[in-house]
């Protein structure tokens, strides 16, 4: 499960923090997740990806579905694909009902670039996360109407 400590929180503890008994007492009373593919103990979109569906009692086949994304997309949330791109990543979050929160953890973990507010086109995708329009399709038409790419065309 997803941590309840903010992370503002945790980052203001760890700007304390002058040395090494220090920083192993912050480990040893904070839990992490600890998220692993077989291959190192870095938390993978995948994982990150599953957790969330499983959290909101999402099936994995309904949100490939709401993504607009083809076949392949199981293979980006299983983790055999690598490397998807940023779009795809956005698809993927916007068909999981994710936060704008969980969208940028989404994106920094799969080393995607974080959604930026002062790009017009990150704009419009932000303020339908935060809108709670979880629509790839009224994000593209949105987008559209602004004369910008849709999610879909940007490889």
């Amino acid at each position: 499960m997803i941590s309840d400590k903010r992370t503002s929180g945790l980052l203001g503890q760890l700007g304390n923090i002058k040395n090494d008994e220090e920083f192993e007492k912050y480990i040893s009373e904070n839990t992490f997740n600890n998220y692993s593919d077989d291959k190192n103990n870095a938390l993978t979109f995948s994982a990150y990806y599953n957790s969330i569906l499983a959290e909101k009692s999402i099936p994995l086949k309904n949100a490939i579905k709401e993504s607009g994304l083809p076949d392949y997309a199981y293979q980006i949330v299983n983790g055999t694909r690598s490397n998807p791109g940023r779009e795809k990543i956005i698809c993927l979050c916007i068909a999981a009902h994710m936060n704008i929160t969980e969208t940028k953890r989404a994106l920094e973990i799969a080393q995607a670039g974080i959604l930026y507010p002062k790009n017009i086109r990150d704009a419009i995708i932000i303020k339908h996360i935060n809108t709670d329009d979880f629509s790839v399709m009224n994000i593209n038409c949105d987008l559209d109407k602004h004369g910008l790419p849709c999610l879909n065309d940007i490889k």
